[in-house]
């Protein structure tokens, strides 16, 4: 067989495989040195491996109403063409009782979600699905969206997601930092500064993901305060073996009032916004706080909250534009007028 375009590359490393052992494996080795590295991959890389793909080892235990087949024909699919399905077949026949048990286990312990077995239709399935915390239903939701589009490669073209690249470098590292109560070390650049600050250790407390980004929120003992830290801001970060105690609090009762990522060590306020009829079927679906009410009017509804005004909150109210209306307090209102007045200096003649 010709190979057109053949091209000879040099490096120090090279790694087959760019699944997620490979990839990491290419991360580990650059971070702790200079060596050049290649990763021989098949397939895409952006997505290749079954961790990427949704951890497709476990489709053939959790997905109802489908035979070995029709994972075959998944991967298949997935992997464009290049796959043993013979291999394949025996894998959704028969995976290794230890991995799987492995797999679910790990599966429980990190995110909470039960798979159990039912022994009268032969089938796995996810345990009070309908009663899992806010983290599980997020993972279920994605596996399982990530599933549909894998299965409609066809209409890729016609599908668009929005992105989030804070994910995808320290993500996973964060949250084993905050599952083994670990102190991380790391540089950071904030939009505001072109020098990146060096050597930061915090105690990550929490996680939390707001307008397409990934933010960490914890301790910095140095500046003895609760900072908040953008993921995509971070240059490096590695897990120390330094350890914390538990914070004591979860991440919603810390941001239990306050809308976004930002906070303030002011008391949270009786707000009340006035929406219009239309604006109101979209506060009514998608409530801006937990805290909200609505008391409806004569075309209009007001919505009560209880929160602290922030910087985030009130881009949020000038986002809603001329549908919706500051009623109380006189602060917030003054501050949302002082943000229009400066608006519309902009577009003075």
């Amino acid at each position: 067989m010709k190979i057109e375009g053949k091209k000879i590359l040099h490096t120090d490393v090279l790694i087959i495989g760019g699944g997620t052992a490979g990839c990491y494996a290419a991360m580990t080795i650059r971070e702790q040195s200079d060596y050049s590295i290649i990763i021989a991959e098949k397939a895409n890389i952006k997505r290749s491996g079954c961790l990427a793909a949704g951890v497709n080892a476990l489709n053939a235990y959790i997905t109802k109403g489908h035979v070995p087949q029709d994972y075959v024909d998944y991967a298949t699919k997935d992997a464009d063409g290049i796959v043993r399905p013979d291999l394949l077949l025996t894998m959704s026949e028969a995976l290794a009782r230890r991995t799987f048990y492995n797999y679910r286990n790990g599966i429980e312990e990190i995110f909470g979600i039960s798979i159990a077995y039912n022994s009268a239709t032969y089938e796995y399935f996810i345990e009070n699905a309908d009663a899992t915390g806010e983290l599980s239903g997020w993972l279920i939701n994605s596996m399982s969206i990530n599933g549909m589009l894998s299965d409609a490669g066809d209409i890729a073209d016609r599908v668009m997601l929005e992105d989030v690249p804070s994910a995808r470098r320290y993500l996973a590292t964060v949250i084993d930092a905050i599952k083994k109560f670990r102190k991380v070390k790391f540089s950071y650049t904030p939009f505001y500064r072109s020098k990146a600050s060096e050597g930061i250790i915090i105690e990550p407390y929490f996680l939390r993901i707001f307008k397409q980004r990934w933010y960490m929120i914890g301790y910095n003992s140095k500046d003895r305060m609760v900072k908040t830290y953008s993921l995509d801001r971070v240059n490096t970060l590695t897990l120390t073996e330094e350890h914390f105690e538990d914070p004591g609090i979860s991440v919603k009762e810390f941001f239990k009032n306050f809308f976004g990522i930002m906070t303030t060590k002011s008391e949270a306020k009786h707000v009340v916004l006035r929406a219009d009829s239309e604006q109101a079927k979209y506060l009514r679906a998608l409530p801006l706080h937990p805290s909200q009410r609505e008391t409806m009017g004569d075309g209009y509804s007001d919505f009560d909250y209880h929160l602290c005004i922030t910087y985030d909150f009130i881009q949020e109210l000038l986002s809603k534009g001329s549908r919706i209306m500051v009623v109380a307090p006189a602060e917030l209102k003054a501050a949302v007028v002082e943000e229009l007045r400066k608006s519309l200096s902009n577009y003075e003649l």
